[in-house]
């Protein structure tokens, strides 16, 4: 933590802006090591987890800044990592939502460099992934890309179009709680018109990872949010034109309810 908060203390675009730590009720003691050793540092301290949706909807209300970097606690970041897609975000106006290639974060030395997210991408059937993820890095990848959307475990966003998108005041929905935020917020940041792009010079290293318990619940959260993510954002007569291919992808996730039943609730919840 001292680490990652040292370097973010580097990365601040304007006098305005800040970091700012939301606990979300951790039992590590975070909220103590925060307010003892960077009393400068704004500390939010939430009585219960409310979700990586809320919390971070929380952070960015508390800034007052044109960019935006939300980074999760067990992700890290190159030092010259921001200015690298601000310099990417320069001459392009419409610009919203850019990120950097973030890299599987291992504790095995020597291990071969492997892709975490490389942005989010959506298919035909509404399917939602982080590009490249389980791909050994080759580093062939340079120029910035156009994608549909960032992970944001580790995104920097342009104020301007956090604000253009809003729904009911939120920036993510808060109703996810957790897991497909980040493309929700892709969605409607494309039918509005703004931009995602991924800078690969930009390396960033992301520890993902859990136990079975958090493995049920990811599972649960990610099927349910896909339906609520398509609910929100597509009209039916859109959907319909990819009816094939969604149809086949849910009878492949309704196989899957064979081996995880809680997922029917999922389905209806």
């Amino acid at each position: 933590l001292h680490r990652l908060i040292r370097r973010q203390r580097q990365m601040c675009i304007r006098d305005r802006s800040g970091i700012v730590v939301v606990d979300n009720a951790s039992s590590d003691g975070t909220p103590d090591v925060v307010a003892s050793r960077f009393p400068e540092i704004r500390l939010e301290r939430r009585p219960v987890n409310e979700g990586f949706a809320r919390a971070n909807n929380i952070g960015i209300d508390l800034l007052a800044c044109d960019w935006v970097l939300t980074l999760n606690p067990d992700a890290r970041l190159a030092p010259d990592w921001v200015e690298k897609l601000i310099a990417c975000a320069a001459g392009r106006p419409r610009a919203g939502t850019l990120g950097g290639k973030l890299l599987r974060d291992t504790a095995e030395p020597g291990a071969a460099p492997v892709i975490d997210s490389l942005g989010i991408e959506i298919f035909r059937s509404r399917r939602v992934r982080d590009r490249g993820m389980g791909r050994t890095d080759s580093g062939d990848r340079r120029a910035p890309e156009r994608v549909f959307g960032v992970c944001a475990a580790a995104a920097l966003f342009r104020r301007e179009m956090l604000d253009d998108v809003r729904v009911r005041g939120e920036v993510f929905p808060e109703r996810f709680f957790a897991y497909y935020e980040d493309a929700d917020l892709a969605w409607r940041a494309w039918r509005r018109g703004w931009e995602a792009w991924v800078v690969p010079g930009a390396v960033g290293w992301h520890r993902r990872g859990g136990s079975p318990v958090g493995a049920r619940f990811s599972r649960f959260m990610t099927h349910r949010n896909r339906l609520w993510l398509i609910a929100r954002n597509e009209p039916f007569s859109e959907t319909l034109t990819a009816l094939p291919e969604l149809i086949a992808h849910e009878a492949l996730i309704a196989a899957r309810t064979i081996r995880y039943p809680y997922l029917v609730k999922a389905s209806w919840a």
